[in-house]
């Protein structure tokens, strides 16, 4: 089966374990997740995003949009669709890096704005109530797990108000942005390696 085709029906270990391990990455690095932005593709036009396809559109042109504000696209993110939502469409759930100039009103209503112009050029936004920002603060992705299976839930320590199915999804349900990825988290890793062990063979002075 290939991954177009490929149906979940709730995040896998490997999933969890690389969404914490690239937000844990971003606070390490000063990217912390403190934005989550939630869209619902049934406010649309388009009524649904079956395949993700109109998804990936949105978080490439999102990521131009906040690159030319100045801010680095750093982000994880996983599609959901729950049985009792509306119409049975999927929605998604974003959490990505706002530095802490952005998050007055007035910058998160201009963040809201570009992310339904975005929108409603790919699907038609009909409703305001398609885009909802908020602002965690602390980084926290705990939310965005509630797709994992009941035991991981309980593990991670997911409210039950949360927890429960999040819907059968089509091809890719989770994913992050590169720069928090397991290849730059390598090379990040060789960085600090490679700068302590200079520090330890440079010159004695005695």
């Amino acid at each position: 089966m290939n991954s177009a085709s490929r149906i979940s029906q709730h995040l896998n270990d490997r999933q969890v374990n690389e969404l914490l391990a690239a937000s844990g990455f971003a606070r390490e690095i000063g990217l912390p997740l403190t934005a989550h932005l939630t869209v619902h593709w049934s406010l649309s036009n388009a009524g649904d995003d079956p395949n993700g396809r109109l998804f990936a559109k949105f978080r490439e042109r999102f990521s131009k949009v906040l690159r030319r504000l100045g801010i680095v696209f750093a982000a994880v993110w996983v599609r959901e669709k729950r049985s009792n939502g509306p119409n049975g469409a999927e929605h998604f759930h974003l959490a990505f890096h706002l530095p802490a100039e952005w998050r007055d009103r007035k910058s998160q209503a201009n963040i809201v704005r570009a992310a339904e112009q975005i929108l409603d050029r790919l699907a038609g936004c009909q409703d305001h109530r398609m885009v909802d920002l908020t602002l965690p603060g602390n980084g926290d992705i705990r939310y965005l797990l509630k797709g994992a299976r009941h035991d991981v839930q309980r593990d991670l320590s997911i409210k039950r108000a949360w927890r429960g199915s999040q819907g059968s999804i089509q091809a890719k349900r989770a994913g992050f942005t590169q720069d928090l990825g397991p290849t730059a988290r390598a090379k990040f890793r060789r960085s600090q390696t490679d700068h302590h062990a200079n520090n330890l063979t440079g010159d004695i002075h005695v």
